[in-house]
């Protein structure tokens, strides 16, 4: 463990300052990007995450104008653009590896690539389960992403080389020579597989049969029965059995996506980061698709979680799920704990509420913050967004460079 620096603990690395979400919801002027660019360093948020918001990516909800078109020759050409700025002003650029979220999918193009990639089930059907996918979609707002259900397999394998081929392969094209200096952190949204649902549904993928009959010795297929109903209703063998599919499940997605996913990082000198999908909750393991939490997470170098619609909040019981992230890093010895938060926390957020609710994740274990949001664009309909809002329409934007020296300081302060 390297020893405490006061110099560095006076200017810390670029990385320990918040990275803004970026929401690059409209038409990506190469001035406005520089622009913002620089507001977002003269106010001390010395890192920052774009998020792109493509058209098609939640319509009915975001109606984004963001142009030119996701992963396009034009939208590298500005990404190189902010990311060489960036370099020459000394912040950090994290890349965010989808458009919109949850990450999986590239925005629909990834089926487009691999059609047999889209999401296995089996469905309970007349009292039988039946073998079945979930509809191929043009957008994630169809796929159901209000749901958290990315519409492709990430039980398989394939899905995530193919997943990398078409984002992270295309990052590395593009700014492939700024990993590992400007470019540190990759960021992964809330991936999930889909969820059981008794007396529905199970997750399923190619080869699942085979692989967990040499795991565990006897046939789910044989057992399937033990889902088609609530487990109030259970044998012992059953829970068993339910118990074997749900450990083979986690697994297969830490192994199949994010250990994939941090593998191809580590070669290039990134750490993965990013974070589930309800994970403030016991029953998020269940519910969202992603497994044994603990295990997920041991699938990032730098655990994260999400920290939304005041989950955590001055003056209320608060929820332990920081240390979700925090565990985990300590047990791979990582300094880096990531947490997304103020998403949907409202405009009345003030600059002490925010101390408070770094102080509350910080002292259990979070090293690192990104923040939401900073949209590009606050036009029209743009303005609701996912508030509060951060930058020059917000009053008290000139105060929160006090809030990130005090960030950076405290998360460079407690890696060590």
């Amino acid at each position: 463990m390297p020893a405490f620096s006061a110099r560095r603990f006076k200017s810390p690395d670029s990385h320990w300052w918040p990275a803004y979400f970026w929401l690059w919801n409209d038409s990506l002027d190469p001035e406005v990007l520089i622009e913002q660019l620089h507001d977002m360093f003269l106010h001390d948020a010395r890192s920052v995450c774009p998020v792109p918001m493509p058209p098609e990516f939640e319509p009915e909800n975001f109606n984004n104008q963001m142009d030119p078109p996701y992963l396009s020759e034009g939208f590298f050409q500005r990404v190189r653009l902010v990311v060489e700025e960036a370099a020459r002003l000394g912040m950090s650029y994290w890349l965010y590896d989808e458009g919109g979220w949850p990450s999986g999918n590239a925005c629909g193009r990834l089926l487009h690539l691999r059609p047999d990639l889209v999401a296995k089930v089996m469905r309970l059907e007349n009292g039988a389960w039946v073998p079945g996918e979930v509809p191929r979609f043009a957008s994630l707002e169809e796929a159901g992403t209000r749901l958290r259900h990315p519409d492709t397999d990430l039980l398989d394998p394939e899905t995530a080389l193919t997943f990398m081929e078409t984002t992270y392969a295309a990052y590395e094209s593009a700014v492939g020579e700024h990993f590992a200096r400007t470019i540190m952190f990759a960021f992964t949204d809330e991936p999930a597989f889909r969820p059981v649902k008794p007396g529905e549904e199970v997750p399923w993928t190619r080869g699942l049969e085979e692989d967990f009959r040499r795991s565990f010795g006897y046939s789910i297929l044989d057992r399937l029965n033990v889902f088609s109903h609530s487990s109030s209703r259970l044998s012992s063998r059953d829970k068993e059995a339910r118990i074997d599919f749900f450990d083979w499940v986690s697994r297969r997605f830490r192994a199949s996506f994010l250990d994939t996913l941090r593998d191809w990082c580590r070669r290039r000198g990134l750490v993965l980061t990013g974070h589930l999908g309800g994970e403030h909750e016991a029953l998020g393991a269940l519910e969202h698709g992603f497994g044994n939490v603990l295990l997920a997470l041991g699938g990032m170098d730098a655990p994260g979680i999400d920290v939304i619609s005041r989950q955590i909040f001055p003056g209320k019981e608060n929820p332990e799920f920081v240390k979700y992230a925090s565990s985990i890093a300590h047990q791979k010895g990582s300094p880096y704990v990531v947490s997304e938060s103020f998403a949907l926390y409202g405009n009345g957020l003030t600059p002490q509420q925010m101390k408070w609710i770094v102080d509350f994740q910080y002292v259990r274990g979070i090293t690192l913050l990104v923040i939401s949001s900073y949209p590009l664009s606050t036009r029209d309909h743009f303005m609701p967004g996912i508030r509060p809002i951060f930058g020059p329409v917000n009053p008290l934007w000139r105060y929160m460079p006090l809030l990130h020296r005090y960030i950076a300081r405290l998360g460079y302060a407690l890696s060590l």
